[in-house]
């Protein structure tokens, strides 16, 4: 059981844009939907959460011309929040944006450099991040460059605004090589010049934009490579039959109920459509979680136990054409994702805090 009375800070990673510049589009609202059951939770076991939804006004450029949301994102997502009666008291937003970060919360690195400001000026005990599950390796880097150990928790879409090749083979190698904090080099103007289209572009930052970030060559011939890997497996992902083939890692040392929970929700999705759905568990706790989800279910799902998440991908390939899930650990997700986009798979992958 977690320890009571901890203060806990849930930061959701913002998506731009907002639909009709107002309200959060579907990516952004799901990793909401996911910070109120954890809100929900924290304080059924006797902690105090809070909220951090990031986020500064956001623009895009569309054949061109300027597109900008009528509120910035943070705002969007407090009000999505209150509406869904989470208390104002309870909800840090474009106040803390304007306090921590005055030039505007623009990147990744921007919205965990606020968190940590807020938690330490909070005294908050525990930092729970809700974000894409491609970034969720970058934001963990950024987080342990302020002191922190998050918890992370991706919650995507089968399609979700950023790739994993472009995370291993560009974002990740900058964060490790070149800015740990996305906050020293040109991503940050970058950034900012790309979505704030009130952002100043003086001679010395464009110099700084145009430089860039050179890969090595051996990088960029991987990047090539498995670009076309993720090309087919999105393309197999298109073709996809109706149904879930769910693959679930069970490496915990007891029973991860998130995971369990996560399970069942796309159970009920599944039934609700009429879908047909697979169940493969692995690891060393596949046997107690098996168990588990049967009590759950009541023994209503066709369920096997396996050694491997490579076991798993394998026995897909050669019996269904159904889309693929993966209920996995932050750690495990980038390598396992990649290792069924090698065998021609793409993973919707779902990623859950140990």
């Amino acid at each position: 059981m977690p320890e009571e009375n901890n203060k806990v800070l849930i930061e959701v990673a913002a998506q731009h844009p907002l639909v009709d510049g107002l309200k959060p589009q579907i990516e952004f609202e799901l990793r909401l939907k996911k910070a109120l059951q954890i809100y929900e939770k924290e304080k059924k076991n006797g902690n105090k959460p809070i909220i951090y939804v990031p986020g500064s006004l956001h623009s895009i450029k569309v054949n061109g011309e300027w597109q900008t949301d009528k509120i910035p994102l943070s705002e969007a997502g407090r009000n999505f929040l209150v509406e869904h009666g989470i208390p104002e008291e309870s909800i840090r937003s474009e106040e803390s944006n304007r306090k921590y970060k005055k030039d505007g919360v623009y990147n990744s690195g921007d919205e965990c450099l606020v968190a940590a400001e807020i938690a330490k000026d909070e005294d908050i005990d525990r930092i729970i991040s809700i974000v894409s599950p491609v970034q969720t390796y970058r934001k963990a880097l950024f987080y342990l460059e302020y002191g922190f150990e998050p918890e992370m928790y991706g919650i995507g879409l089968e399609k979700t605004a950023h790739n994993y090749v472009g995370e291993a083979f560009w974002s990740l190698f900058i964060t490790y090589f070149v800015d740990r904090t996305w906050q020293n080099s040109f991503l940050a103007a970058k950034t900012r010049e790309e979505r704030n289209r009130y952002f100043n572009i003086t001679k010395d930052i464009e110099e700084l934009i145009l430089a860039g970030i050179k890969l090595p060559d051996e990088v960029l011939s991987k990047r090539a490579e498995w670009m076309n890997l993720y090309k087919v497996a999105q393309e197999k992902l298109d073709s996809a039959e109706s149904g879930k083939w769910i693959a679930i890692s069970a490496d915990d040392n007891s029973i991860n109920f998130d995971k369990l929970d996560i399970t069942m929700d796309l159970l009920e999705q599944a039934r609700q459509a009429g879908e047909e759905v697979t169940i493969c568990i692995y690891g060393k706790s596949s046997q107690d979680f098996q168990k588990a989800l049967n009590e759950r279910s009541e023994n209503d799902v066709d369920i096997t136990c396996l050694n491997s998440f490579e076991q798993a991908v394998n026995r897909y390939k050669a019996t269904s054409n159904a889309k693929l899930y993966h209920i996995s650990d932050s750690p495990s997700a980038m390598k396992d994702t990649l290792q069924a986009m090698k065998k021609r798979s793409f993973t919707y992958c779902i990623l859950c805090s140990k």
